[in-house]
């Protein structure tokens, strides 16, 4: 069986600025770190925003609930 090489490069979103969504911005080629023997290489094939990754680029503050 033949291994896959390991890509240098990957797709990666990043927030630059708190002007709302205009501040994500998409790199095509975030390079990828070496990996530790004990670090394994995952590869995803779908991604979703949940409500927190939505308000940070708005510059907006997460409120800490307070459990009873």
């Amino acid at each position: 069986m033949s291994s896959a090489a390991i890509p240098k490069t990957t797709k990666a979103w990043t927030v630059e600025g708190q002007d709302g969504f205009e501040s994500l911005k998409l790199n095509n080629e975030a390079p990828i770190p070496d990996l530790f023997d004990n670090e394994v290489l995952v590869k995803f094939h779908a991604a979703s925003l949940n409500y927190r990754d939505l308000i940070i680029p708005k510059g907006m503050k997460i409120q800490q609930r307070q459990l009873i």
